[in-house]
């Protein structure tokens, strides 16, 4: 960036006026992030937060302040039951959310916005002192950091695992200077390592897997590059970085990832029998940043906008999804990128390369936003399965290089104490607050709440429901959405079994890739079939008896829906090849109320016809869920067979029968099944999360190697350290 920047002072600074200038950035960063509504009881706007988190964390709130408090492991309430806390974006275990968690659900948005925003700016000023700006040139980096178009536009549709995950660079990044900054043999090491490896881990615990892979892998390469390439910093010439360091830094890095592994380890799992294994198609929000878009760093609007974003009057946007907008909205301000731009040429005028640390921002800015960009994502391709989505959101990194630029070069100015140098960084800084003001309040919006289905109708359905599915449209605002077991679905991270079964229910493409679906748009085979007893939808439907209907909300009946659990004697069970289930379960003809299908390879196949003959009599059945994670069935079985509960198999369900361990089938490839023999039985299922004892165990392998780094941080004789900055 710059030849040579001025460093400040190396003595302790004052602490006064480091706490004023603290306050001062949260309150700069509070009045973009709070509008006035919010104090009128209105909502902040988040529709990804009101749609799909809101209801999360009521999920999880109920079951952790109940009489028995709990964290689940199974969610019922979307697709057909899904792993809860073994996916990071349904329960992040981060601190910032865990003390969100005692606020009212209606509140937590809001709240966590501007928590992560005020951390993300104050993270970036802390950095930016560690490496010698001046306030005011710290103070400019962390409020555009805070403040850019990337975080900004996340807030109205609701990506709150990504905000919370948003300070995550700029908090490692100072983390790792102040432990470079202090000789290896300082009492203070151990602490200031201690405190990196808490940041590491609740960074991987952080519900959005991009940012903190994102942070994690470049402070690591910062790591590298300050004490092998960058050993001293002009601002603190007295305290030199060394391999040491690095070692340190690296192996406290790697712990405190270990030590995230309870969650990580669950979640890898989870992922490889979810539909990230599946050959489908690319997901329409796995966008690589247009070039086209590349001109948006100066003209934000150019392209136009989708209807949320407050600005008038309307432009259509020009590309074919919204999601081709929310993922590249890359607008830091007019004064970064012309601050990069004079500091570049300044440094290629003096023929003298920038002074640690700034060039490697430079190119870690330039280069994340050059694998985002299609030719190399083209390449990327070939690589089978996803594991990170929409290569566009890189530009995070591309924020924070062009962030920390803006404040150097305010810096610069200021450090030359001449009249015209402060006058023009006061204009600049001014001129910035302004621009970013301008485009940031088109997303921040407040609305007021309100309910769209009557009371009444709202107590009919919650009183007839019984143990049986409902649809309802995720962005329908009544008590009942989620609230009720609902055979939609809107997530990332979904498991394949019941994934497949319900696409091949519901006719659709076999290669078909959604994460957002409407249980409402099921036909009646699939409804059926999925237990769905009521419909609630913003669209008329004519092959479904009305229920009522309401400010333009319709109310639908589906009449002959299956069972939650049923029966199913020996002689109306099919034993086929994966294949032959997918392919009946695709064809219409298919009743899947009157015949059970079930793995040809299963032993139990050995005791069963290979056909279904004569109907056996009814059996009785009672279903119970005592608690999200188990389903309690009492049958009183007329024959030998099979009990089916319409839930997602997954591999931590465990059965008894009567008390004794029963093994758990894949009904139709995607249910629960558990054979019964004749009479009176008790069948009780339970969840276990696949992973969680192998989890801890790497947790507590982490805790180990933690305290193996601490441990080889005091090895050396205590020395005085060198003076420091906040």
């Amino acid at each position: 960036m710059t030849a040579h920047l001025r460093p400040i002072p190396s003595a302790a600074p004052n602490p006064l006026r480091e706490t004023v200038a603290l306050a001062f950035l949260a309150a700069a960063v509070l009045l973009i992030y709070c509008p006035r509504g919010l104090f009128r009881g209105e909502r902040l706007v988040g529709s990804d937060y009101a749609e799909l988190h809101y209801y999360r964390i009521i999920y999880a709130q109920q079951a952790l302040f109940s009489d028995r408090p709990h964290l689940p492991a199974w969610h019922s309430r979307e697709l057909l039951g899904a792993p809860f806390w073994a996916n990071v974006q349904n329960f992040p275990f981060i601190p910032t959310r865990l003390a969100l968690l005692a606020l009212s659900p209606s509140h937590i948005f809001a709240v966590g916005v501007n928590l992560a925003a005020v951390l993300s700016a104050w993270g970036a000023y802390l950095y930016c002192r560690r490496v010698g700006l001046n306030i005011a040139g710290a103070m400019l980096a962390g409020w555009t950091f805070a403040c850019a178009g990337y975080f900004a536009s996340r807030v109205p549709v609701g990506h709150l695992p990504l905000l919370e995950a948003y300070p995550a660079l700029p908090l490692l990044l100072w983390l790792c200077e102040r432990v470079m900054q202090l000789p290896c043999d300082s009492r203070r090491m151990s602490l200031r390592l201690a405190a990196l490896a808490l940041v590491v881990t609740s960074t991987s615990l952080a519900g959005h897997p991009q940012i903190p892979f994102y942070a994690l892998l470049t402070t690591g390469l910062y790591a590298v590059y300050r004490c092998r390439v960058a050993p001293v910093l002009p601002a603190c010439p007295e305290v030199r970085a060394s391999p040491r360091h690095l070692w340190l830094l690296l192996g406290t890095m790697a712990a405190g990832v270990l030590l995230a592994g309870f969650a990580l380890w669950p979640f890898a799992l989870l992922v490889g029998r979810s539909t990230r294994v599946l050959a489908l198609e690319q997901a329409a929000n796995n966008i690589a940043f247009p070039y086209g878009r590349l001109g948006a760093f100066v003209l934000p609007w150019k392209d136009g906008w989708p209807p949320a974003v407050m600005r008038f009057p309307a432009v259509p946007l020009k590309y074919p999804t919204q999601a081709y907008f929310w993922d590249t909205v890359c607008y830091v301000g007019l004064v970064p990128l012309a601050a990069a731009a004079l500091l570049a040429a300044g440094a290629w005028r003096r023929r003298r390369m920038p002074s640690a640390p700034w060039p490697f921002f430079a190119v870690v800015g330039a280069a994340a936003l050059v694998i985002a960009l299609p030719a190399v994502q083209r390449v990327m391709s070939l690589i089978p399965g996803t594991f990170l989505r929409s290569p566009a959101r890189q530009v995070y990194l591309t924020t924070f290089a062009l962030s920390v630029g803006a404040g150097a070069a305010i810096h610069h100015l200021v450090s030359r104490r001449a009249r015209w140098a402060t006058a023009a960084a006061a204009v600049a800084a001014g001129f910035h607050a302004a621009d970013l003001w301008l485009h940031d309040r088109c997303f921040i919006i407040a609305l007021p709440t309100w309910s769209a289905v009557p009371a009444a109708l709202e107590q009919r359905i919650a009183r007839e429901i019984g143990d049986g599915r409902v649809v309802i449209d995720v962005d329908i605002p009544t008590d009942l959405n989620r609230r009720l077991d609902d055979a939609g679905f809107f997530d990332s991270v979904m498991l394949a079994r019941p994934y497949r079964a319900l696409m091949d229910l519901a006719g659709k493409p076999p290669r078909i890739n959604i994460q957002y679906f409407e249980g409402s748009t099921l036909n009646v085979r699939a409804l059926r079939a999925c237990a769905v007893r009521y419909v609630l939808t913003w669209k008329k439907r004519d092959d479904l008896p009305p229920l009522d209907a309401a400010d333009r909300i319709y109310a639908y009946e589906v009449p002959g829906s299956s069972p939650r659990a049923a029966f199913f004697p020996l002689s109306r069970t099919l034993f086929l090849s994966e294949s032959e289930i997918h392919k009946r379960l695709r064809d219409p003809q298919h009743d899947t109320r009157s015949v059970l299908m079930l793995p040809g390879e299963n032993p139990a196949a050995a005791a069963a016809t290979t056909s279904p003959g004569a109907d056996a009599p009814a059996a009785a059945l009672a279903c119970r869920r005592p608690s999200p994670d188990e389903i309690v069935v009492d049958v009183a079985a007329p024959a030998a067979g099979f009990v089916r509960i319409i839930e997602a198999w997954d591999p931590g369900w465990r059965a008894t029968v009567d008390g004794a361990p029963a093994v758990v089938l894949a009904a139709d490839d995607f249910a629960l099944a558990v054979p019964v023999r004749e009479g009176s039985r008790q069948v009780r299922l339970a969840y276990h999360t696949p992973g969680a004892v192998a989890g801890r165990i790497i947790s507590l392998v982490g805790a180990m190697a933690l305290a193996a780094v601490l441990a080889a941080s005091r090895r050396c004789p205590p020395r005085a350290s060198a003076p420091g900055m906040p």
